[in-house]
C-alpha cells in the first residue's frame, strides 16, 4: 500500500520536503540575522562582550522561531487545503509559537506591549491574507479568460 501511495505521489512529497527544509533554513538564518542587527545597532559589539550568553540565548531561540515561522509558510503549497486552512494552520502555529518564544525569552513582557504586538501581528495576517486571497482570484480570473478564449477557437 505505502509503494501505491508513493507511486503517486511520491515526487510532490519529496518536493514538499524540500520545499519546508528551505523554508525552514532561510526562516533560521532570518531568524539569526535579525537579533544580531538590533543587538548591535541599539548597544553596539561591546553589549556582546558583556552579554554574550544572553545574546546566544537571543539568537537560538530567534533562530528558532524564525525555522517555524518560515517552515510553516509550507501549508500553503499543500492544494488540496486552500488558503483559509493553510492561513488559519500557519497562523496558529507562528502565533502559538511566537507566545512561547516571547515567555521564554521574554521580548514584549506579559502586558499591554505583548496585546498590542499581538493585534498588530493579527491584523497584518489579516491585511496578507486579503491581499493574497484578491491576487489570487485575479490570477484564476485570468486564467479563465485564457480557456474561454481557447474554447471559443
Amino acid at each position: 500500500m505505502v509503494a501505491v501511495v508513493y507511486r503517486f505521489f511520491g515526487d510532490f512529497v519529496m518536493d514538499l520536503r524540500k520545499n519546508f527544509l528551505i523554508k525552514l533554513l532561510s526562516g533560521c538564518l532570518i531568524g539569526v540575522f535579525i537579533p544580531v542587527v538590533i543587538v548591535l545597532c541599539a548597544e553596539g559589539p561591546q553589549y556582546v562582550d558583556s552579554h554574550g550568553l544572553e545574546v546566544l540565548r537571543q539568537i537560538f531561540g530567534s533562530m528558532i522561531y524564525g525555522g517555524i515561522a518560515m517552515g510553516s509558510s509550507i501549508f500553503y503549497e499543500i492544494e488540496s487545503w486552500g488558503i483559509v486552512r493553510a492561513t488559519l494552520s500557519h497562523y496558529i502555529l507562528t502565533m502559538g509559537s511566537f507566545l512561547i518564544a516571547n515567555r521564554v525569552l521574554g521580548w514584549f513582557g506579559t502586558g499591554t506591549v505583548l496585546v498590542i504586538t499581538f493585534i498588530c501581528m493579527t491584523v497584518a495576517y489579516i491585511i496578507i491574507w486579503l491581499v493574497q486571497y484578491s491576487l489570487f482570484k485575479k490570477q484564476i480570473r485570468e486564467v479563465n479568460k485564457e480557456l474561454e478564449m481557447l474554447h471559443r477557437r
